[in-house]
C-alpha cells in the first residue's frame, strides 16, 4: 500500500474543505456588497499572492497557527514577502481568538520611517471610527517623536493619547504587546521591516517578533 500517497490526497482533501468553508464564510460576509471579491492565485509563493495584491486596497491573511500538522508547508517568512513584494496594506489576524469587531481602539507603533507613514496614513479610515487612538514609540526622545504624529492625527479629527514606550531594547515587541493589552487595544498599526538580516537586526526584529507572538489583528504595511 502506498502510504505516501494515501497520506497526500487526505490531506489535499483537507486542504479543500477548508478552502470550501473560508470560501463559503466569505460569500456570506460579502454577499451585501460589491466591493470585495474572492481570487485565488495562479500559485501559492508569496510572489503570486502579492502579484494578486497589486489591484487591491488590502490584504487579509492569517497567523500560522503552530499546532496545525500541515503549517511547515507555508514558509515562516510567507505574510513579510507578500507585503514586501505588493507594498499592500496587510491586516494580519492572530490564529486563535474571535475578532468580531476591529479596531474599536487603535494602537499605534510609530517610528519615523516611510513604512511607519504609510501605515498610519491607511489606517486613518478605522482610527477615524474608533474610540480611542493611542501612540507609543520606543526611542531616547520617544515624547518629542511622536509629537509631530499627534499634530497630523488632528489634521485628519483625531485626538490621540501619547504614550512613552522608553528606550528600544530586545523586549520592545513584548512591552507593545502588553501594551495593546492593558489599554484594551484592537488593532496594533505599525510598518513591516524585512530588506535584510541587518536592517531587520537594526530594527529589532519588531516585524518577525511580532508576527510570532500577535494577539490581536495587525495592520502593517512595507
Amino acid at each position: 500500500m502506498d502510504f505516501t500517497g494515501a497520506a497526500l490526497s487526505s490531506l489535499q482533501t483537507v486542504d479543500r474543505e477548508a478552502l470550501d468553508r473560508a470560501r463559503t464564510t466569505f460569500d456570506t460576509v460579502a454577499a451585501d456588497t460589491d466591493r470585495i471579491g474572492w481570487l485565488s492565485p495562479r500559485g501559492s509563493t508569496p510572489w503570486a499572492f502579492a502579484q494578486c495584491a497589486l489591484f487591491h486596497d488590502l490584504v487579509v491573511l492569517g497567523q500560522r497557527d503552530p499546532s496545525d500538522p500541515q503549517v511547515d508547508e507555508v514558509s515562516a517568512g510567507f505574510a513579510s514577502a507578500v507585503m514586501i513584494a505588493s507594498g499592500k496594506p496587510t491586516l494580519m489576524v492572530p490564529w486563535p481568538g474571535r475578532f468580531d469587531i476591529l479596531g474599536r481602539r487603535v494602537l499605534v507603533a510609530w517610528r519615523p520611517t516611510r513604512e511607519c507613514a504609510r501605515a498610519v496614513t491607511a489606517a486613518i479610515p478605522w482610527m477615524r471610527l474608533a474610540r480611542g487612538v493611542d501612540l507609543v514609540s520606543y526611542s531616547d526622545a520617544a515624547l518629542q517623536g511622536l509629537a509631530p504624529l499627534k499634530e497630523y492625527l488632528q489634521q485628519h479629527g483625531i485626538d490621540a493619547v501619547v504614550h512613552d514606550g522608553g528606550r528600544e531594547h530586545g523586549d520592545a515587541p513584548e512591552r507593545l504587546l502588553s501594551l495593546a493589552a492593558d489599554l484594551g487595544s484592537g488593532l496594533l498599526v505599525m510598518g513591516c521591516w524585512g530588506h535584510s538580516r541587518v536592517h531587520e537586526w537594526a530594527t529589532g526584529g519588531m516585524t518577525r517578533s511580532v508576527l510570532a507572538s500577535m494577539t490581536l489583528p495587525v495592520l502593517m504595511v512595507h
